[in-house]
């Protein structure tokens, strides 16, 4: 940190304006950019589960019929529509009479065409006995919904679905890569703008500096900086010229005590 302190201490005004404002601006994006994917991750959750429990709920509810009579068929041909959402990984369809079993249950094919295995559907019943309303959670990357079978209000079974969190992480990092990509643009674009633009700070302070240098060497205090604004530049480069000012009265004055000094000698 010392080092780096000294480092910067070391630097043009013009590279220190660029440092500032680069860091600024990369630094409030990154914190913008990390808020909105969370915000995104958090509602696209929000909206998978609301959308599964809709989904569960209208399967479970044409299941019951299936599950009190024990139709593997119908129940089978339930659990199965799910085929059609690409995030249902697993569905099944649990009886609780006269013991607990499953009675039908889907596994999506992976890409390489093998079914999926789990144990998920045979601990289902055991995970989530006596389930009174439906619920949901969030389990080794997985959403698990649990919805109840009813029968004249009675709970005869259960609906559990293991649903893939998959699209929901290529979301993010897609909005990762675009975020990535317009912090870019946006740091390119904010660096043309800031090297035309600090000018208007660093081009007085440049002047006020070329201005000492040519005093220096010269010893001519009869030269002026410009003043270009009544900001805290302006009011450095007023204080500059009134010192010279002051400067070359006294050096004025100095020089005709002196011419006084030689006449009177002579």
């Amino acid at each position: 940190m010392v080092v780096f302190t000294s480092y910067f201490a070391d630097l043009p005004i013009r590279r220190k304006l660029m440092v500032i404002i680069s860091v600024a601006l990369w630094v409030s994006m990154l914190v913008a950019s990390v808020a909105f994917i969370a915000y995104d991750q958090q509602t696209a959750r929000q909206r998978l589960s609301g959308e599964m429990q809709v989904l569960a709920k209208v399967i479970a509810a044409r299941s019951g019929a299936a599950v009190a009579f024990g139709d593997k068929k119908a129940a089978s041909t339930n659990v199965a529509a799910f085929e059609y959402h690409p995030a249902v990984r697993i569905a099944c369809l649990v009886s609780s009479t006269p013991k607990p079993s499953v009675l039908a249950q889907y596994r999506r094919k992976s890409d390489n065409g093998e079914i999926t295995r789990s144990s998920f559907c045979v601990n289902s019943y055991s995970t989530h006995p006596n389930v009174q309303n439906k619920t949901f959670y969030f389990d080794n990357g997985y959403l698990v919904v649990v919805e109840p079978v009813l029968l004249k209000n009675k709970q005869i079974g259960q609906l559990v679905l293991q649903v893939s969190l998959q699209q929901i992480q290529q979301r993010l990092w897609q909005f990762a890569l675009v975020a990535l990509m317009i912090q870019l643009a946006a740091g390119l674009v904010a660096y043309l703008l800031t090297a035309r633009l600090q000018r208007m700070i660093t081009d007085p302070l440049q002047q006020l500096s070329t201005v000492a240098d040519h005093i220096t060497g010269s010893h001519d205090y009869s030269l002026r900086a410009q003043r270009n604004g009544g900001d805290e530049v302006g009011v450095v480069v007023t204080a500059f010229n009134d010192m010279l000012h002051t400067i070359q009265e006294t050096h004025h004055q100095l020089k005709e005590a002196m011419f006084e000094l030689e006449d009177k000698r002579e």
